[in-house]
């Protein structure tokens, strides 16, 4: 069997699985670190990615990587637009997912702990 485009044999799945399951909707990254870098590359690759969000209010004012950064109550204003994978470490992913919770997010429908999005929808 020959590729037609060798390197991009699985472009069509991919594309199909995140045009269902976002729905026109832009996946937010809450956590705007090293995590949050390295998801945001690889929605990118997707055309998904629609910003990130950190509490630090260093990152909302400057910026990361030349992306804005918005606050979670900027984020909440718009959420329904959008899905949230949060991008944190072992100590701070259980506060950013309460911070969630206490908002009325509902895991697995409005808002990811961190792999979990992209192991289920992007990576594999």
């Amino acid at each position: 069997m020959q590729w037609n485009n060798p390197g991009h044999e699985y472009d069509k799945d991919a594309e199909q699985i995140i045009r269902t399951f976002c729905n026109g909707r832009k996946i937010f990254v809450f956590g705007a670190g090293i995590l949050g870098k390295d998801i945001r590359q690889r929605l990118e690759l997707f055309g998904c990615f629609g910003g990130f969000i950190d509490n630090n209010e260093e990152k909302q004012k400057n910026g990361v990587d030349g992306t804005g950064v918005m606050s979670f109550s900027d984020y909440m204003k718009i959420s329904k637009k959008g899905l949230l994978v949060i991008a944190a470490d072992i100590k701070n992913i259980s506060a950013l997912c309460a911070q969630a919770v206490d908002a009325g997010l509902v895991q697995s429908v409005d808002y990811f702990c961190g792999w979990t999005l992209l192991e289920r929808f992007i990576l594999y």
